[in-house]
């Protein structure tokens, strides 16, 4: 039968490890996502000018529809993407409360079981007189 017994020093490396995983860098997915939708945004409201104004609307009209719908799949992937980022980001911060928690048991059982070897040494030193009984 395998010893499923863990020590103190073990759950503390795995706590170690865990803390020094590297984590997701925001700043770089939030802003990319935002830009994204900002250039969205931006051909969606472009007006159609310039030199052939009628061809252009007309050839417009006849494409719109691919297009908004192009639209809608970037819009949806986007949204997809942001909701994973955010369920990545709550499950590291439960992970994270979890790893302090136990993190703070291993603390506790370490203190205890160190207290715990201190009582069960007996006093050896020369220091302590031994009191003979008297008959």
């Amino acid at each position: 039968m395998p010893d499923y017994s863990l020590t103190p020093d073990q759950v503390l490396q795995d706590i170690k490890t865990e803390l020094n995983r590297p984590a997701i860098t925001e700043p770089a997915l939030v802003s990319n996502i935002k830009y994204t939708r900002q250039l969205q945004q931006q051909f969606r409201q472009t007006p159609v000018i310039g030199a052939l104004v009628r061809l252009k609307r007309v050839f417009y009209s006849l494409v719109h529809s691919t297009f908004s719908q192009q639209y809608d799949i970037n819009d949806s992937l986007l949204n997809l993407i942001e909701d994973i980022y955010n369920e990545l980001n709550q499950s590291q911060a439960i992970r994270d409360q979890k790893m302090t928690a136990l993190q703070h048991q291993v603390e506790t059982l370490q203190q205890a079981t160190y207290t715990r070897e201190l009582a069960n040494k007996q006093p050896t030193s020369p220091e302590t007189p031994v009191i003979p009984r008297s008959k």
